[in-house]
């Protein structure tokens, strides 16, 4: 598919194990950079962090899964949530949220961790969720809460939104074409430089393509509105600046 580089995220299933991911960016470490997912079990945050940053320098990134926090009110911003959290700021790894089950659910804990470190950058996992259940599969309905909830977020500069999994968000099939407004809205909101691409491989490929999982926008209306700079941000740019990656030059895209 052409791909030249790859931000490739710790897969549930291996929690804390991290020999699979540290083997592949061995292998390709011109190619493979990671994601590695908090552990809110940890007794020393910072201590934790800097171990497994010092295990390879293609870390660029730490994914808070919610559900990986005990229930509670606190959530994900409980002692050690925002110590981690703040750690990953003085680190430079954005910290991506994950809120499976709806963004509307962690609105409360996700605005305290903001404002308790307004230098730590945020990514917004796959539009917040807005269609349950996120299976892509079967009945769904929208859960319109998440959807103002994420637009909500546009008010703290440091939020950043993940174009991803589109088949999760959608109703309909390839190309998703309901997306095209919602892309619109978040464009007005946010900015097409804190909007960024991102595949859900392997499981976009139960869906179509890897191919067409990435040429699917093209086919939305709003697509054609998008000046070439939009387009760069959200197909490179975003990315590259939050990873620490070289920017795209402007002939290319």
């Amino acid at each position: 598919n052409g791909i030249e580089k790859a931000v490739v995220v710790q897969p549930i299933n291996y929690a804390q194990d991290y020999k699979y991911l540290l083997s592949a960016m061995q292998s390709h470490p011109d190619r493979l950079l990671g994601v590695f997912v908090a552990d809110p079990t940890v007794t020393e945050p910072e201590k934790w962090m800097e171990d497994i940053t010092k295990s390879h320098k293609n870390w660029v990134g730490i994914r808070f899964n919610p559900y990986k926090w005990p229930e509670g009110p606190e959530g994900m911003a409980d002692e050690t949530g925002k110590r981690l959290f703040r750690k990953a700021g003085e680190l430079g790894l954005p910290v991506g949220v994950m809120p499976f089950k709806g963004l509307s659910q962690h609105l409360r804990d996700l605005e305290e961790l903001l404002k308790f470190d307004a230098k730590t950058q945020v990514i917004i996992d796959h539009w917040g969720f807005f269609l349950q259940p996120a299976t892509g599969f079967g009945e769904r309905s929208f859960d319109e809460a998440s959807w103002s909830g994420l637009l909500k977020l546009s008010q703290y500069p440091q939020v950043h939104v993940k174009i991803s999994a589109l088949f999760r968000v959608a109703p309909d099939a390839l190309p998703f074409l309901s997306l095209s407004d919602r892309l619109k809205e978040l464009l007005k909101t946010f900015g097409s430089q804190r909007l960024l691409w991102g595949s859900d491989f392997p499981y976009a490929t139960e869906h179509s393509s890897y191919a067409e999982a990435v040429q699917a926008p093209e086919a939305w209306p709003i697509w054609q509105e998008m000046s070439e700079e939009d387009r760069r941000n959200l197909l490179h740019d975003t990315c590259a600046k939050l990873y620490g990656l070289p920017l795209l030059p402007k002939e290319e895209l």
